[in-house]
């Protein structure tokens, strides 16, 4: 059972859900709301002893394009056939940098562990729908017990996330 509003500057229901396999609060937990932007093991200084009781929004408000053109179309037997054909495979990153995913998953799990000895509250994180009100909420953790823990996670409506984040970004709590 989850509970989300926002307080300030206006009072208003989240449309928000826990993902699955992180820890929860012990009952209702209220605090602030912080934009974080880590992108590398230096950031941790910058934002070292500052998140604890804190809600931290890790991403940036995401463009969403107003939709004008119908979701759906029919496709002609051509284009069937051609979304049939198997992709031609490509390595490496765009541009022909290699890709280093070891690389990138450690880095998110010194993250997770920066958010876990801050003490914050909960990490919220935009839907990754295009809007549009459907909220896609996946598992944040291992059901493992033996692996390492995780930071309390929400996935919020991205429309309201990013009204949270615009908010964050014009200094206003």
């Amino acid at each position: 059972k989850m509970f989300a509003q926002a307080l300030t500057p206006r009072n208003y229901p989240l449309i928000a859900y826990p993902k699955a396999w992180t820890r929860g609060t012990k009952g209702l937990v209220s605090g602030e709301a912080v934009l974080v932007t880590i992108s590398s093991e230096s950031d941790f200084a910058t934002y070292k002893g500052t998140l604890k009781g804190k809600f931290v929004l890790a991403t940036r408000a995401r463009d969403l394009a107003p939709r004008f053109d119908p979701q759906a179309n029919r496709y002609t037997d051509a284009q069937l056939a051609d979304l049939a054909k198997l992709p031609q495979r490509r390595g490496g990153a765009p541009g022909g940098a290699p890709l280093n995913f070891q690389a990138q998953r450690d880095l998110q799990n010194k993250i997770m562990k920066f958010w876990l000895d801050e003490g914050v509250l909960a990490l919220l994180e935009p839907s990754r729908g295009d809007g549009g009100g459907t909220l896609f909420v996946q598992s944040g953790g291992s059901r493992n017990p033996s692996d390492p823990p995780v930071v309390s996670q929400v996935v919020v409506a991205s429309e309201q996330y990013n009204r949270m984040a615009r908010t964050l970004e014009k200094k206003i709590p």
